[in-house]
């Protein structure tokens, strides 16, 4: 392997220990709460064309209601999911950080806000 590039500089080098596998970890979370959503919404789908194509409606409704009950019940876990992550993010963060837009965009174009 060719290491003239490589001077061991990283963005994580000057990560707190613990802190790239707690942001996994909640990226993990998201994703399956997520697939959890789209398995819920295609549940519903596959009842809705089995209806359709006028199978048995006792036995497909139980799919559209298990599907029904998936989705709302991933989304507000993925909600959950991502204000802890930013509750957690918000203590990591340093007292110093600017983050108001108005000063970003005076920073950046020059240009300060008449609003």
């Amino acid at each position: 392997m060719n290491d003239e590039n490589n001077h061991g500089t990283s963005a994580l080098n000057g990560a707190e220990p613990g802190h790239v596998a707690r942001a996994w970890r909640w990226i993990v979370l998201g994703q399956l709460a997520m697939l959890a959503a789209f398995v819920g919404m295609s549940l519903v789908a596959i009842a809705g064309n089995a209806l359709l194509d006028g199978r048995d409606a006792y036995r497909v409704t139980g799919l559209a209601v298990g599907g029904a009950l998936l989705v709302p019940i991933a989304l507000h876990g993925l909600a959950r999911v991502v204000k802890r992550a930013e509750g957690e993010a918000r203590q990591r963060a340093p007292a110093k950080v600017r983050t108001s837009p108005a000063t970003a965009q005076a920073r950046i174009t020059g240009i300060t806000p008449t609003l």
